[in-house]
């Protein structure tokens, strides 16, 4: 049995965070950011990591979540923005679930607002993803999409993404 960590902000902060293989962190934001420094990602994560409410903010070349293989991620509630380059969650073979009331947005134009790869798990049955200059969701791996109680939903989760006009 893992402990788990609950990290509440007390203001808007700016930091790099690393979760261990075998942490359990779960990130209570009350409403505060958390942002990137440099252009290394907010959270890369080895472990399992649950995001309620607050915001990520990343205009980093990494992104804001690095997901790696042995990573857990559920992302339930709060924001996750990327405004840099790169993408809001990157699944480098890792579990990711994005359900209820989470928000993700992606400026970028390369890997757009989720990236899933390398035998990654990525279950997205809530939240909103959009992505203004790319795919939303772009998928190598394992991906299963608006699945509600098991029944497939035309309604959540509202994903959209970029499309050229031209």
């Amino acid at each position: 049995i893992y402990t788990v960590t609950t990290v509440k902000l007390l203001r808007n902060t700016s930091d790099n965070i690393t979760v261990a293989a075998r942490q359990n962190i779960v990130f209570d934001l009350q409403g505060y950011t958390i942002s990137n420094t440099g252009n290394l990602p907010i959270i890369t994560n080895r472990g399992t990591v649950t995001i309620n409410n607050g915001t990520f903010r990343s205009s980093a070349t990494q992104g804001a979540i690095n997901n790696e293989s042995t990573g857990i991620l559920t992302v339930s509630g709060g924001s996750i923005i990327a405004t840099g380059t790169r993408q809001c969650i990157y699944n480098n073979g890792g579990y990711i679930e994005i359900t209820g009331n989470a928000y993700l947005s992606a400026t970028t134009n390369q890997r757009g607002a989720v990236k899933n790869l390398t035998n990654g798990n990525a279950l997205i049955t809530g939240g909103t993803i959009i992505s203004t200059r790319y795919s939303a969701v772009v998928n190598t791996a394992n991906l299963t999409i608006g699945v509600k109680d098991g029944t497939p939903s035309p309604s959540s989760p509202n994903i959209q993404g970029y499309i050229n006009r031209s």
